[in-house]
């Protein structure tokens, strides 16, 4: 079951939209522990967020902030999780 998961989590089935509706991809990716540069994810999608409220496309800009914002809350609490193993030596880098 392990190789099945790690087979799945190398390769995405599904891909990043500017506007859609749903969860968006890169949750997905996070979920199925797919190995991306979460950071670069999160610069697109507040620039595309800030274009659409900019260009007054509501529902864009709607999509592109909540997945900023959930993708950066999964980052968060990663660093917490790292920061609490690191200081009680369970964790090495």
């Amino acid at each position: 079951m392990s190789i099945i998961r790690n087979m799945r989590a190398r390769m995405p089935h599904r891909y990043m939209k500017l506007v859609g509706e749903g969860i968006p991809a890169e949750i997905l990716w996070w979920n199925e522990l797919f190995d991306s540069d979460y950071h670069v994810i999160l610069d697109i999608r507040n620039e595309a967020a800030v274009a659409f409220l900019a260009l007054k496309q509501l529902d864009a800009y709607s999509y592109n902030n909540s997945a900023f914002t959930d993708l950066y809350k999964l980052q968060g609490r990663r660093s917490d999780t790292r920061s609490i193993l690191s200081a009680t030596g369970t964790f090495e880098y």
